[in-house]
Protein backbone atom coordinates (compact mmCIF):
# COMPACT_ATOMS: atom_id res chain seq x y z
CA UNK A 1 0.00 0.00 0.00
CA UNK A 2 1.36 3.37 -0.98
CA UNK A 3 1.61 5.98 1.37
CA UNK A 4 -0.85 7.80 -0.79
CA UNK A 5 -3.46 5.45 0.30
CA UNK A 6 -2.67 5.61 4.11
CA UNK A 7 -6.40 6.88 4.91
CA UNK A 8 -4.92 9.19 7.92
CA UNK A 9 -7.35 11.30 8.54
CA UNK A 10 -9.64 9.26 10.38
CA UNK A 11 -10.72 11.52 13.58
CA UNK A 12 -13.86 13.72 14.03
CA UNK A 13 -12.62 16.99 14.72
CA UNK A 14 -13.89 20.51 16.35
CA UNK A 15 -13.23 23.82 15.04
CA UNK A 16 -12.00 25.11 18.40
CA UNK A 17 -9.02 22.40 18.48
CA UNK A 18 -7.81 23.46 15.35
CA UNK A 19 -7.75 26.32 16.57
CA UNK A 20 -5.87 26.28 19.57
CA UNK A 21 -3.17 24.12 18.12
CA UNK A 22 -2.83 26.47 15.28
CA UNK A 23 -2.34 29.08 17.41
CA UNK A 24 0.12 27.15 19.34
CA UNK A 25 1.96 26.40 16.62
CA UNK A 26 2.40 30.04 15.51
CA UNK A 27 3.98 30.57 18.92
CA UNK A 28 6.56 28.89 18.52
CA UNK A 29 5.82 25.08 19.95
CA UNK A 30 7.92 22.63 19.13
CA UNK A 31 6.07 19.53 18.32
CA UNK A 32 6.45 17.46 21.21
CA UNK A 33 5.37 20.94 23.33
CA UNK A 34 2.16 20.83 20.68
CA UNK A 35 1.31 16.86 21.35
CA UNK A 36 1.50 17.59 25.17
CA UNK A 37 -0.93 20.56 24.53
CA UNK A 38 -3.56 18.38 22.68
CA UNK A 39 -3.10 15.98 24.99
CA UNK A 40 -4.14 18.49 27.75
CA UNK A 41 -6.82 20.33 25.55
CA UNK A 42 -8.74 16.57 24.70
CA UNK A 43 -8.43 15.50 28.49
CA UNK A 44 -12.07 14.81 29.11
CA UNK A 45 -12.94 15.16 25.67
CA UNK A 46 -11.39 12.54 23.70
CA UNK A 47 -11.05 8.85 25.63
CA UNK A 48 -7.63 7.23 26.15
CA UNK A 49 -4.11 8.49 27.21
CA UNK A 50 -2.06 6.01 25.22
CA UNK A 51 -0.96 6.60 21.50
CA UNK A 52 -3.25 4.00 20.24
CA UNK A 53 -5.89 5.48 21.26
CA UNK A 54 -8.83 7.73 20.76
CA UNK A 55 -6.98 10.64 21.97
CA UNK A 56 -3.68 9.72 20.46
CA UNK A 57 -5.23 9.16 17.56
CA UNK A 58 -6.27 12.88 17.28
CA UNK A 59 -3.52 13.98 18.60
CA UNK A 60 -1.72 13.02 15.23
CA UNK A 61 -3.80 13.79 12.90
CA UNK A 62 -4.34 17.31 14.64
CA UNK A 63 -0.67 17.57 15.07
CA UNK A 64 -0.30 16.22 10.90
CA UNK A 65 -2.44 19.30 10.16
CA UNK A 66 -0.60 22.05 11.72
CA UNK A 67 2.79 20.75 13.31
CA UNK A 68 4.66 17.60 11.67
CA UNK A 69 3.13 18.89 8.60
CA UNK A 70 4.88 16.76 5.02
CA UNK A 71 7.90 18.73 3.51
CA UNK A 72 5.74 20.22 0.70
CA UNK A 73 2.97 21.56 3.36
CA UNK A 74 5.43 23.61 5.13
CA UNK A 75 5.07 26.92 3.08
CA UNK A 76 1.40 26.69 2.92
CA UNK A 77 1.99 26.32 6.82
CA UNK A 78 3.51 29.12 7.36
CA UNK A 79 1.51 31.78 5.05
CA UNK A 80 -1.77 29.88 6.95
CA UNK A 81 -0.73 30.75 10.33
CA UNK A 82 0.42 34.54 8.94
CA UNK A 83 -2.93 34.74 7.85
CA UNK A 84 -4.66 32.89 11.00
CA UNK A 85 -2.97 36.05 13.08
CA UNK A 86 -5.63 38.51 10.77
CA UNK A 87 -8.43 35.84 10.81
CA UNK A 88 -11.18 35.43 13.41
CA UNK A 89 -13.83 33.35 13.72
CA UNK A 90 -15.58 31.31 11.09
CA UNK A 91 -13.20 33.32 8.65
CA UNK A 92 -11.03 30.96 9.33
CA UNK A 93 -12.45 27.96 8.05
CA UNK A 94 -10.77 28.50 4.59
CA UNK A 95 -7.42 28.56 6.16
CA UNK A 96 -7.92 25.45 8.25
CA UNK A 97 -9.40 23.50 5.15
CA UNK A 98 -6.51 24.77 2.90
CA UNK A 99 -4.47 22.72 5.07
CA UNK A 100 -6.81 19.68 5.27
CA UNK A 101 -7.05 19.31 2.08
CA UNK A 102 -3.17 19.51 1.08
CA UNK A 103 -1.80 17.44 4.29
CA UNK A 104 -4.26 14.70 3.81
CA UNK A 105 -5.31 13.13 0.32
CA UNK A 106 -8.72 11.10 2.14
CA UNK A 107 -10.04 14.44 3.07
CA UNK A 108 -9.22 16.11 -0.09
CA UNK A 109 -10.81 12.89 -1.88
CA UNK A 110 -14.00 13.16 0.24
CA UNK A 111 -14.56 17.23 -0.62
CA UNK A 112 -14.26 16.91 -3.97
CA UNK A 113 -16.91 14.22 -4.53
CA UNK A 114 -18.95 15.87 -1.97
CA UNK A 115 -18.64 18.98 -4.26
CA UNK A 116 -19.36 16.63 -7.93
CA UNK A 117 -22.20 15.46 -6.17
CA UNK A 118 -23.50 18.96 -5.37
CA UNK A 119 -23.45 19.89 -8.73
CA UNK A 120 -25.63 16.95 -9.49
CA UNK A 121 -28.70 16.96 -7.05
CA UNK A 122 -29.74 18.96 -4.36
CA UNK A 123 -28.47 16.93 -1.39
CA UNK A 124 -25.55 13.78 -0.66
CA UNK A 125 -25.57 11.18 1.34
CA UNK A 126 -23.31 8.96 3.06
CA UNK A 127 -24.21 5.89 1.41
CA UNK A 128 -22.99 7.72 -1.94
CA UNK A 129 -19.86 9.14 -0.78
CA UNK A 130 -18.92 5.98 0.50
CA UNK A 131 -19.27 4.40 -2.56
CA UNK A 132 -17.32 7.33 -3.94
CA UNK A 133 -14.66 6.69 -1.51
CA UNK A 134 -14.66 2.86 -2.12
CA UNK A 135 -13.40 3.42 -5.86
CA UNK A 136 -10.07 4.64 -5.11
CA UNK A 137 -9.38 3.94 -1.31
CA UNK A 138 -11.01 0.56 -1.51
CA UNK A 139 -13.92 -1.30 0.44
CA UNK A 140 -12.27 -1.05 3.79
CA UNK A 141 -14.07 -2.55 7.11
CA UNK A 142 -13.28 1.12 8.54
CA UNK A 143 -14.03 3.33 5.53
CA UNK A 144 -17.99 4.14 6.29
CA UNK A 145 -16.95 5.17 9.76
CA UNK A 146 -15.00 7.37 8.69
CA UNK A 147 -16.75 9.35 6.07
CA UNK A 148 -19.50 9.67 8.36
CA UNK A 149 -17.33 10.81 11.07
CA UNK A 150 -15.75 13.44 8.39
CA UNK A 151 -18.64 14.40 6.86
CA UNK A 152 -20.47 15.19 10.17
CA UNK A 153 -17.31 17.28 11.43
CA UNK A 154 -17.93 19.20 8.17
CA UNK A 155 -21.71 20.17 9.26
CA UNK A 156 -20.66 20.68 12.36
CA UNK A 157 -18.37 23.59 11.34
CA UNK A 158 -20.75 25.05 9.19
CA UNK A 159 -19.37 23.55 5.62
CA UNK A 160 -22.94 21.41 5.14
CA UNK A 161 -26.26 21.27 6.08
CA UNK A 162 -27.70 18.15 8.15
CA UNK A 163 -31.04 17.20 7.40
CA UNK A 164 -34.02 15.54 9.29
CA UNK A 165 -32.89 12.50 7.24
CA UNK A 166 -30.26 10.79 8.72
CA UNK A 167 -27.41 10.75 6.75
CA UNK A 168 -28.44 13.68 4.43
CA UNK A 169 -27.11 16.72 4.16
CA UNK A 170 -27.17 19.46 1.93
CA UNK A 171 -25.20 22.82 0.82
CA UNK A 172 -25.34 25.56 2.99
CA UNK A 173 -27.57 28.63 2.12
CA UNK A 174 -24.85 31.38 1.74
CA UNK A 175 -21.42 30.08 1.00
CA UNK A 176 -18.38 31.96 2.63
CA UNK A 177 -17.17 34.07 0.18
CA UNK A 178 -13.34 33.80 0.02
CA UNK A 179 -11.00 36.62 -1.60
CA UNK A 180 -7.45 37.90 -1.61
CA UNK A 181 -4.47 35.58 0.22
CA UNK A 182 -7.39 33.65 1.57
CA UNK A 183 -8.45 32.46 -1.71
CA UNK A 184 -4.75 32.51 -3.06
CA UNK A 185 -3.97 29.51 -0.02
CA UNK A 186 -6.97 27.41 -0.79
CA UNK A 187 -5.51 26.94 -4.98
CA UNK A 188 -2.02 26.25 -3.35
CA UNK A 189 -3.54 23.83 -1.49
CA UNK A 190 -5.38 22.37 -4.50
CA UNK A 191 -2.00 21.97 -6.20
CA UNK A 192 -0.37 20.66 -3.38
CA UNK A 193 -3.18 17.98 -3.40
CA UNK A 194 -2.94 17.52 -7.26
CA UNK A 195 1.12 16.69 -7.02
CA UNK A 196 1.75 19.20 -9.06
CA UNK A 197 0.22 20.37 -12.29
CA UNK A 198 -1.44 23.18 -13.51
CA UNK A 199 -5.20 24.03 -13.54
CA UNK A 200 -7.60 26.82 -15.20
CA UNK A 201 -7.97 29.49 -12.62
CA UNK A 202 -11.71 30.12 -13.59
CA UNK A 203 -12.07 25.96 -12.98
CA UNK A 204 -10.14 26.57 -9.52
CA UNK A 205 -12.46 29.15 -8.45
CA UNK A 206 -15.48 26.73 -9.32
CA UNK A 207 -13.44 23.26 -7.94
CA UNK A 208 -15.90 21.34 -6.09
CA UNK A 209 -13.32 20.61 -3.22
CA UNK A 210 -14.00 24.29 -2.41
CA UNK A 211 -18.12 23.55 -2.12
CA UNK A 212 -18.47 25.54 1.56
CA UNK A 213 -17.25 28.19 -0.53
CA UNK A 214 -17.25 31.40 -3.44
CA UNK A 215 -13.82 31.87 -4.68
CA UNK A 216 -12.66 34.90 -5.93
CA UNK A 217 -9.35 34.38 -7.79
CA UNK A 218 -7.35 37.21 -10.49
CA UNK A 219 -5.22 36.37 -12.79
CA UNK A 220 -3.53 39.57 -11.98
CA UNK A 221 -3.21 38.95 -8.21
CA UNK A 222 -1.96 35.26 -8.97
CA UNK A 223 1.00 36.73 -11.43
CA UNK A 224 1.93 39.54 -8.96
CA UNK A 225 2.17 35.81 -5.96
CA UNK A 226 5.65 34.49 -5.97
CA UNK A 227 4.17 31.04 -5.23
CA UNK A 228 2.59 30.54 -9.04
CA UNK A 229 3.43 31.19 -12.16
CA UNK A 230 0.32 31.81 -14.64
CA UNK A 231 0.43 31.19 -18.72
CA UNK A 232 -1.94 32.12 -20.89
CA UNK A 233 -3.06 29.02 -22.74
CA UNK A 234 -5.49 28.78 -25.84
CA UNK A 235 -5.29 32.58 -26.43
CA UNK A 236 -8.23 33.27 -23.52
CA UNK A 237 -7.62 30.76 -20.59
CA UNK A 238 -5.12 31.54 -18.07
CA UNK A 239 -3.53 28.31 -16.26
CA UNK A 240 -2.02 28.40 -12.78
CA UNK A 241 0.50 25.82 -11.20
CA UNK A 242 3.17 26.31 -8.23
CA UNK A 243 6.12 28.25 -9.06
CA UNK A 244 8.43 26.40 -6.16
CA UNK A 245 8.74 22.55 -7.87
CA UNK A 246 7.19 20.91 -4.56
CA UNK A 247 4.01 18.20 -4.51
CA UNK A 248 2.40 15.47 -2.73
CA UNK A 249 0.60 15.04 0.31
CA UNK A 250 0.10 12.32 2.76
Amino acid sequence: MTARKVLGFDRPLELEWLDAVADRVALGATEAEVRAFIYKLLDGVVSGTTYNTNRGKTVTVLCHIWSKVPPTCVPLRDRALGLLRETSGNARLPIHWAMMIATYSFFGDLTEHTGRLLTLQDNVSLAQLTRRMQEGWGDRATLKAIVQRLTGSIARWGGLQSTEERGIFVPIAMPQVVAGPCAELLLEALLLHRGGGSVQVDHAARHPMFFPFTLELRSQDLRAASTFEVHRQGGSDDVVELAASRSGNQ
